[in-house]
C-alpha cells in the first residue's frame, strides 16, 4: 500500500503522460506479488519495482515506447532458464513474471479508484480484461463494490466467485489474482484502504512505533490525556494526534475491524479503560504492554463488563525476538501485527513448508 501511495502522490505531482507496470501473473518463484506496480515517466525516473532488480531495465525501455504509443503492452519474462536469451534472462530466480504494461496520466480511472480507497477508507474491486491479440493488447476496466454487488452483470460468473473468495479471506486476502472466463483473461485485483493502527499513551517509547508503521504505509493515530506528549511535533509523520480522557478514546477515533491497537500508557488505570473500551469494539488486534501478570490483574478487573473477546489480546504484545530498546520493541509488535492481520504464526521463514507466499 505505501508503494501505491507513492505512486499516486507521484502521477499527482507530474504533467503528462507516464507508463504503469503491474505484475498479473506470476508462475514458480518471485520476489513481487500480483498487483505490484511501477510508474514511469518519460524522463526514466521511475516509483516502485516489480522485481528484486531483475527486469526494471527493460522495463524502462519498454515503458518509453507504450508513453509514445499509447498502446498497452502484455509480456513476460522467464527466469526459469539458464540462457541468455530475451525472456530467458540467466538470473536464478526460478519464476516466470507476466507484465502489464499501459500509459497513464493524473486523471486514470485505474489510478484514482486506488487513491479513494487510500484518502477515503472505502474498499473495493478492480477487474481487468486483458486481451492480447494478434495486432495489439486491449485491456477493459470495471470497478466493483468490496462485495463485487456493484455493476452487477459486467464480470463473467468466474470472476464473481474470484471476488468473494478473495473477500471471504479477510487478513490474509491475496491482493491480486488472475482467472480465465469466457475466452478471456480477467486480472483482478483489491482495492483496499491501509490497516489503522492507534496507539494509546504518546510516551517515548511510541515514536518508534509510530514513525515503523507510517514508514510501511499504515495509517497511525496517537491517543494521550496529556497535552505535552500528545503533541503533533513529536509525531510529525502520524494521521492524527489526540488529546482526551482513556474513557472517551473511542468516541474520538474510529476502530474496526481493519484496525489494530496498542496499549502503552504505562498507567494502570488508564490502560484498564482503554482495554475495557476496545473490548467493547469490534478492533480486530488490541496489544498490551507491560507483562502477563500486569495484564491478567488488568482483565479480571474488567472481565464481567467486557464479556467475550480476550482471543484479540496480545499480551505482552509483540513477538519473541529478545527486543529490549524501544526500537527494538517496536519492531517485534509490527512483526506481530503484520502476521495476525496476514493470517501467520510469525515463525522462521526456513521452517514453512512451501511458498513463502499464499498463492
Amino acid at each position: 500500500m505505501k508503494e501505491l501511495r507513492e505512486i499516486v502522490a507521484a502521477i499527482r505531482k507530474r504533467s503528462g503522460p507516464a507508463a504503469l507496470a503491474t505484475v498479473v501473473d506470476v508462475q514458480g518463484s518471485s520476489y513481487r506479488l500480483p498487483g505490484s506496480k511501477m510508474l514511469v515517466f518519460s524522463d526514466g525516473s521511475f516509483v516502485g519495482t516489480v522485481s528484486g532488480g531483475c527486469i526494471e531495465a527493460d522495463v524502462l525501455e519498454r515503458a518509453s515506447r507504450v508513453i509514445i504509443s499509447g498502446s498497452p503492452e502484455l509480456f513476460f519474462y522467464d527466469t526459469t532458464k539458464d540462457d541468455s536469451s530475451v525472456f530467458s534472462l540467466n538470473m536464478g530466480c526460478k519464476g516466470i513474471v507476466r507484465i502489464l504494461l499501459e500509459r497513464v496520466d493524473k486523471s486514470s480511472d485505474y489510478l484514482n479508484a486506488f487513491a479513494g480507497s487510500i484518502e477515503l477508507g472505502t474498499s473495493g474491486f478492480v477487474v481487468t480484461k486483458l486481451d492480447d491479440g494478434h495486432d495489439q493488447t486491449t485491456i477493459e476496466r470495471s470497478f466493483l463494490g468490496p462485495d463485487g454487488s456493484v455493476d452487477q452483470g459486467t464480470v463473467p460468473r468466474e470472476v464473481s466467485e474470484l471476488i468473494r473468495e478473495m473477500s471471504s479471506a479477510g487478513g490474509a486476502r491475496r491482493p491480486a489474482e488472475i482467472v480465465e472466463a469466457e475466452g478471456a483473461e480477467y486480472f483482478v485485483e483489491s482495492s483496499e484502504p491501509p490497516l489503522h493502527l492507534v496507539i494509546f499513551g504518546a510516551g517515548a517509547d511510541a515514536i518508534p512505533l509510530a514513525d515503523i508503521a507510517v514508514r510501511i504505509g499504515w495509517r497511525v493515530s496517537v491517543y494521550d490525556h496529556r497535552p505535552v506528549y500528545a503533541d503533533e511535533n513529536r509525531f510529525p509523520s502520524v494521521a492524527d494526534v489526540i488529546v482526551g480522557r482513556p474513557d472517551k478514546a473511542l468516541g474520538k477515533i474510529g476502530v474496526g475491524p481493519k484496525s489494530a491497537a496498542v496499549v502503552m500508557s504505562h498507567n494502570f488505570e488508564n490502560d484498564k479503560a482503554y482495554a475495557k473500551a476496545l473490548l467493547e469494539s469490534d478492533v480486530a488486534y488490541i496489544g498490551m504492554l507491560g507483562p502477563k501478570v500486569r495484564t491478567a490483574e488488568l482483565l479480571s478487573s474488567i472481565a464481567d463488563a467486557t464479556g467475550s473477546g480476550l482471543e484479540r489480546i496480545h499480551a505482552p504484545v509483540g513477538l519473541d525476538t529478545g527486543a529490549a530498546e524501544p526500537e527494538t520493541i517496536a519492531v517485534s509488535i509490527i512483526a506481530e501485527i503484520q502476521s495476525v492481520f496476514a493470517g501467520r504464526s510469525g515463525g522462521f521463514l526456513r521452517e514453512r513448508e512451501g511458498s513463502i507466499y499464499d498463492r
